[in-house]
């Protein structure tokens, strides 16, 4: 049975002068992408007004865009990559592809909360020199079950060109973001590294500004399936960190490289000993063996030792 998508009215909506590109790249995510697009389509500002398009980088999935006819009737644009092109590529391919002033990438599996449009749009027509308008979000599991809230930046509440409060832990959550379409023209397209959003963001603040609300009105799934989920198994998301840190201090010479380099050894053996608790022992080798690359031997030798010690006293 197909439920209808009913549009929520707003008595603001006739003041709002921003048009939206809602850009969904979808990969493996058919389990959550009918609820994404509820979602945007219970706050559909119209044709007009509102561009809507699932990029499916997935070519052996023929469901996706069987679900995407189903709930939206033809009202949300399908595209289904003739090859996988990787979600930095499939991020690319969503800005080449949106026509409006404020491009919203909203991964198929994340949501948004009621009144989404109404909040951003008065946000980006207040501020309009602003090149990425940000909102708060709910993490969520699998259900769809919150699990945290992303922290707040009182710097990013006015206007600034100061990236330096992500220089060292990333709170802003991609469902959350949206960015001027000429802006992207302006810093150029996503970058082959794991934390792609992050390094975009970086660039943008520092080179068009940010604005954002306290408001949480977005909810960021996180699970083992998603891109995150998979490079964090193998590994692959602390060397591409260290990488990202690396680059980050090469433009801005106070970049506290050293502590970052620290941390993401901390990082490493903390998801060994995580996966080792939860018997994948192929994902807990894996970040082991970075650790061990990273770590110098005298920080190895203690951290070993402190292990050693707790083993003991775990058996006493």
């Amino acid at each position: 049975m197909t439920q209808k998508i009913t549009r929520n009215s707003s008595e603001h909506e006739g003041s709002m002068k921003s048009t939206w590109s809602v850009m969904i790249p979808a990969y493996r995510c058919n389990q959550y992408l009918p609820q994404c697009l509820r979602s945007v389509l219970m706050q559909d500002l119209g044709p007009e007004r509102m561009q809507i398009a699932v990029i499916n980088d997935d070519p052996s999935d023929e469901e996706c865009g069987k679900l995407v006819e189903t709930l939206a009737h033809g009202r949300v644009t399908y595209y289904r990559n003739e090859k996988n092109i990787g979600p930095d590529a499939n991020f690319n391919r969503c800005i080449e592809l949106s026509a409006n002033d404020l491009v919203l990438i909203l991964h198929g599996d994340d949501y948004l909360k009621e009144h989404y449009f109404e909040k951003m749009s008065a946000l980006a027509d207040g501020c309009p020199k602003a090149g990425m308008i940000v909102c708060r979000g709910d993490g969520v599991d699998e259900k769809g079950i919150v699990n945290w809230v992303s922290l707040r930046y009182p710097t990013f509440e006015s206007l600034t060109f100061d990236e330096s409060p992500i220089w060292e832990a990333l709170h802003l959550m991609p469902p959350g973001v949206v960015v001027r379409r000429e802006v992207y023209a302006k810093v150029g397209g996503y970058r082959p590294v794991v934390a792609q959003d992050w390094d975009m963001w970086f660039r943008i603040i520092r080179s068009s500004g940010i604005i954002m609300t306290p408001d949480v009105l977005v909810a960021y799934r996180q699970h083992e399936d998603s891109n995150t989920g998979r490079t964090r198994r193998s590994g692959r998301i602390i060397r591409d960190l260290l990488t990202l840190y690396e680059s980050f201090a090469a433009e801005q010479p106070k970049y506290p490289l050293e502590k970052m380099r620290r941390g993401v050894s901390s990082m490493a053996y903390g998801q060994a000993m995580e996966y080792k608790r939860r018997g994948d022992g192929e994902a807990a080798a894996a970040n082991f063996r970075i650790w061990r690359e990273l770590t110098p031997l005298p920080s190895r030798l203690i951290t070993n030792s402190k292990r050693f010690v707790k083993a003991i006293l775990g058996r006493s």
